[in-house]
């Protein structure tokens, strides 16, 4: 996230990024105790001065999750 937030602050802009709603857009694959999770989190960068255009965009990456055995089927971020 914060390589989305410099790639998009760049200049004077504002940017918001919406963590309450990520999409998942790819399948998960899992190698042997990791997952590899792909998803997307929405974000508006609103240029500065007094400007009103809200640019939508979507920044997707890659998270890795480890498998817990206690309590077992969980997974964490690894």
């Amino acid at each position: 996230m914060e390589e989305c937030i410099n790639i998009n602050s760049e200049g004077e802009a504002s940017v918001i990024v919406y963590f309450t709603y990520p999409y998942f857009n790819k399948k998960t694959e899992i190698i042997g105790d990791t997952a590899f999770v792909y998803t997307g989190v929405p974000i508006d960068k609103i240029p500065f001065p007094g400007s009103y255009i809200i640019n939508g965009d979507n920044f997707e990456y890659e998270v890795e999750l480890i498998k817990q055995n206690h309590p077992p089927g969980d997974w964490e971020l690894k």
